[in-house]
């Protein structure tokens, strides 16, 4: 894959492009699910915006980084400031599995840091976890200790009633990206059904590969 060809300047500059065109139409706060939190975090700060920089986490993907190099960054807090946080990331559930989603909520609990997780992007990511585990994956998150006022979960397009529910009891937090979801096809997310039920939604554009721009 081409993200195992990345390197730290590449990435850096790439995240310099991220925060300044997200700043340029007026978005303050970001948080990126990235390959090489490092460059990120040092962008964040030379650019002044305020991020929340989820490293890319899947056992399924293995250009992606580790919960293990993701605990020492944590423990080492290096290059993160009051405005640039480091949390826990992870792909999903069905790239990661159970257990290591178990370790990512285990991992952001200890160190009292926010875990960011796509969740119920398409139809097919929906049915493949019920098939699997016979729940959704909101409902999953929540047996798995995955899911609670510290999580945020990217799209959340599938969502039936009951899940919708646990999402509002837990306090999790949804990141809607519209663009990525209608240029994908992977459906349109139930906004004002999360909105009446007391989820907190914050506006996303996913990355650029899946919207074209990062210009809200």
């Amino acid at each position: 894959r081409e993200q195992s060809h990345l390197t730290e300047e590449q990435a850096y500059v790439a995240a310099l492009a991220t925060y300044c065109e997200a700043l340029l139409s007026g978005t303050t706060a970001i948080a990126d699910m990235c390959l090489h939190p490092g460059p990120a975090l040092q962008a964040a700060r030379d650019i002044g915006i305020r991020a929340v920089i989820a490293p890319y986490v899947a056992q399924s993907k293995p250009f992606t980084r580790t919960l293990a190099d993701t605990e020492r960054w944590l423990c080492s807090q290096d290059g993160q400031t009051e405005c640039v946080r480091l949390w826990v990331g992870l792909h999903d559930l069905e790239s990661c599995g159970d257990e290591q989603v178990r370790a990512g909520g285990a991992l952001a609990q200890r160190h009292g840091v926010g875990l960011h997780m796509h969740c119920s992007e398409t139809r097919s990511s929906f049915q493949q976890t019920l098939r699997r585990t016979g729940a959704g994956p909101v409902s999953r998150l929540s047996v798995l200790g995955a899911l609670g006022s510290r999580t945020l979960l990217a799209h959340c397009v599938w969502l039936d009633e009951p899940e919708i529910r646990l999402l509002a009891n837990a306090g999790a937090s949804v990141a809607h990206c519209p663009i990525a979801n209608l240029k994908l096809g992977s459906g349109v997310a139930r906004v004002p059904e999360l909105l009446d039920q007391g989820v907190v939604v914050a506006l996303g554009t996913d990355g650029a590969k899946a919207n074209n721009n990062l210009d809200m």
